[in-house]
């Protein structure tokens, strides 16, 4: 059905639940939970103005098309904002979009169904649930034997890094490997990782010293730049499926500094 246009917003109480389908022609401050659409079939609730979820939002998976939350203005994902995947049916295909906006996304899911991740795109503005296959699912292909440190393909990048990087056992990735450059005042390290290296069993750190055998500062690399050790940036290249990894820090005081990659699988 639908929800006549007015100045006034509706609210979805802790405890509740707002699903189904049709157009809510007002703003939606959601505390309970926001659940688009119906079970085993694919849907579409449109909401005409601001939406803001601060408590649940639940996604069903079909074997086809999914249920999706189109908002026709910003959408902001608070501090407290919980991804809960139903998975109903055998058969999806990922990437999925859970969520479409017209404006401005903030804030970001703070947890996440175990085995899922999310991907936030901002033009178009939408939001994309992929599978969480892990280092093992990328191995079987591109890695079946040794482990993460050895370097399967002899291309001279191990196979943790690798798989961070999006290489695979095809190509030589040498290419992929960090830059390091210095402006005589900054050094900086970059390098792309695969987003679909943003797995639970995947962390990833830079480390940095001043010579090649102690390394005392490490650096967090989170899933955003929120979640990473400050200065390092996380910097979404949509639609590419990379993000571009950042640290500049300050040569001063030492006259040498170096950085490596760090990757750590737990199986």
């Amino acid at each position: 059905g639908t929800f006549a246009s007015s100045t006034g917003v509706v609210t979805v109480a802790s405890g509740a639940t707002l699903a189904g389908t049709g157009t809510i022609n007002r703003p939606v401050t959601v505390t309970g939970t926001m659940n688009p659409g119906a079970a085993n079939t694919a849907d579409t609730l449109d909401v005409v103005g601001a939406t803001t979820i601060n408590g649940g939002y639940t996604c069903d998976l079909d074997s086809t098309n999914e249920d999706v939350l189109a908002v026709t203005g910003d959408l902001t994902l608070g501090a407290a904002s919980a991804l809960t995947v139903n998975s109903l049916a055998p058969g999806a295909t990922f990437p999925i979009v859970i969520a479409t906006y017209s404006g401005t996304l903030t804030g970001t899911f703070a947890s996440v169904t175990p085995g899922y991740t999310v991907d936030y795109v901002s033009s178009p503005g939408q939001i994309l649930l992929n599978e969480e296959s892990g280092y093992s699912s990328w191995a079987a292909t591109n890695a079946p034997t040794g482990n993460a440190n050895d370097d399967f393909d002899n291309d001279g990048v191990p196979n943790g890094i690798e798989y961070v990087l999006g290489g695979d056992k095809d190509t030589n990735d040498l290419g992929k490997l960090p830059v390091t450059s210095t402006d005589g005042t900054n050094m900086t390290f970059t390098f792309k990782r695969s987003q679909a290296s943003k797995t639970a069993d995947t962390a990833v750190t830079i480390e940095v010293g001043t010579d090649l055998i102690t390394w005392p500062d490490v650096y967090t690399v989170g899933a955003d730049t929120a979640g990473s050790t400050s200065p390092v940036t996380v910097t979404d290249n949509s639609p590419e499926t990379t993000d571009t990894i950042t640290l500049t820090v300050p040569m001063s005081p030492d006259t040498a500094k170096f950085a490596r990659l760090n990757v750590t699988i737990t199986p």
